[in-house]
């Protein structure tokens, strides 16, 4: 059984406060600092990222890394970005909020493999709650991970479902060009190419794009598959003959 959680039930100014800065947010910085502490205050956690994925094989296209362990992330992505997670998984046969609690001691009701077990413990999580929202073209889906929650009830399920659909559009502000399939690359990849060509390493081009350096490198694994190239300096000289038109 899930813990109670701790802090007063959301109220209807707290989520008209959640709706309406979704709906005025339009950068990374905003959505870090405005949006995602509301949605800490209507359901506590110690771990939150956001982003979207194609609902194809689960690449991500964009990830915004607010709070979650690097390494938790590098150890559930293959080397092509793809995230093999029972939680995401879930959600998408379910279309649902997924909550899963590593301590409880009656079974989940969907397969767990053991090593996903010992990846969560190893990096301090000891529960999640997943849900997101897949677009009109059914190609990408917009996804929203929280970690270590306070505890987990009807009420959080419900409010989590409710401020999706917000969060979802916040995300369509930031990068519209996320919200369908692209052909080649997106004005963000071209962004993190630019820096790269400039000789700036992954660390680097995180701060000048005030994102993290995780994001950075799953932007590079999905250039160099789009371009079909292998080094990061046959992306560059590729993405010019492209672009340098």
């Amino acid at each position: 059984m899930a813990n109670s959680v701790r802090n007063h039930p959301p109220t209807l100014d707290g989520m008209f406060r959640l709706f309406s800065l979704c709906n005025q947010s339009r950068t990374v910085t905003q959505f870090v600092d405005e949006v995602h502490p509301l949605l800490d205050e209507l359901i506590p956690h110690a771990a939150f990222i956001c982003g979207t994925a194609s609902t194809d094989d689960m690449t991500v296209v964009n990830a915004i890394n607010v709070s979650f362990p690097v390494g938790y992330l590098n150890d559930i992505s293959d080397a092509q970005g793809r995230i093999d997670s029972p939680m995401v998984r879930t959600w998408l046969e379910t279309n649902a909020p997924v909550y899963y609690d590593g301590s409880c001691t009656s079974p989940w009701p969907y397969t767990v493999p053991p090593d996903w077990q010992t990846i969560l413990q190893r990096h301090g999580l000891r529960n999640l709650a997943s849900h997101g929202l897949i677009d009109r073209s059914a190609k990408v889906a917009s996804y929203f991970c929280l970690g270590n929650l306070d505890g987990w009830d009807t009420r959080i399920e419900e409010t989590l479902s409710i401020a999706v659909p917000h969060l979802h559009r916040a995300l369509v502000n930031l990068c519209p060009q996320h919200t369908h399939a692209p052909s080649l690359l997106s004005s963000r990849e071209r962004e993190v190419l630019d820096l790269v060509g400039d000789g700036k390493t992954n660390r680097q081009v995180a701060q000048v794009l005030g994102i993290s350096p995780w994001t950075i490198k799953v932007h590079m694994r999905n250039i160099m598959a789009k371009l079909e190239v292998s080094t990061r300096s046959h992306a560059v000289a590729k993405s010019i003959r492209l672009y340098a038109r």
